[in-house]
């Protein structure tokens, strides 16, 4: 199961934008952007962020900012917008400024985690997920996230107990129970990777990566019946889907097996 990161978005606080808020002007007249307020820049341009239109949503964050300094959520959403365009510097500049205006928002070191990663600093964001643990002990993803980066720096036992502790906090986390599975049986734990996928499984019986993965436990174990079932069930799933490298995987171990 591929490792994979999300990054959530940040809301005004105390306020979730829902629908645009924008001013009623005549058709005749159109809006401009000097005659929006910052709060319908921001709605504005979460609408534009969750379309996919992280220039534009920049643009409209970015003068939300210039006519309110102070505004956490702008900056927030700035950066994460930002990192989707794989500006992941100056994401943090923007996670720093956050951090700046309110020093204990674990949503921001969560976000600065991410963007750290993906510049290859491991050791900061494993910090960042730490302090986001210290100021929310409860933060499923600060603890999947760790575990990732843990893993990735050769921690991985410290990656089994952070995806061990999302589970406990979110008993349907498949991406821990999965990244958990890989990790346990690249330690030889075999049957416990077995029963991390069939819990993957039990959350959702369509994932064709836990298919495939738990083929490759069986294939190890010996289990060639089981394992050819599991192949076959990954090729059968992603038959109409994008995930062409997953299905050919799948093809290439079945073939091997029914040699």
């Amino acid at each position: 199961m591929t490792l994979r990161k999300s990054i959530p978005f940040i809301f005004a606080i105390g306020v979730i934008a829902i629908a645009p808020s924008f001013p009623t002007i005549a058709a005749s007249s159109p809006i401009t952007v000097a005659q929006l307020s910052p709060s319908e820049l921001f709605d504005r341009a979460y609408a534009k962020q969750q379309k996919g239109d992280y220039r534009g949503a920049i643009a409209d964050y970015t003068q939300a900012i210039r006519l309110k300094p102070d505004f956490i959520a702008a900056y927030g959403n700035r950066g994460n917008s930002k990192s989707r365009l794989g500006d992941y510097r100056g994401a943090i500049a923007d996670y720093n400024q956050v951090l700046k205006l309110n020093p204990n928002d674990p949503l921001a070191y969560l976000n600065r985690g991410d963007a750290r990663s993906e510049l290859g600093d491991k050791k900061g964001a494993i910090a960042d997920y730490t302090q986001a643990i210290k100021l929310k002990p409860d933060y499923a993803d600060a603890y999947y996230n760790r575990g990732i980066d843990r893993s990735a720096t050769g921690d991985k036992k410290g990656a089994i107990a952070d995806f061990t502790k999302a589970i406990e906090l979110d008993p349907e986390y498949i991406g821990a129970y999965g990244n958990r599975g890989n990790i346990r049986f690249d330690l030889g734990d075999r049957q416990g990777a077995i029963n991390d996928y069939n819990q993957v499984l039990k959350i959702n019986a369509n994932d064709p990566i836990a298919y495939y993965n738990r083929a490759r436990v069986r294939a190890a174990m010996g289990d060639r019946t089981n394992a050819i079932a599991d192949y076959q069930k990954t090729i059968d799933l992603t038959r109409n889907s994008n995930n062409s490298r997953l299905r050919q995987n799948a093809i290439n171990a079945l073939r091997q097996l029914q040699r």
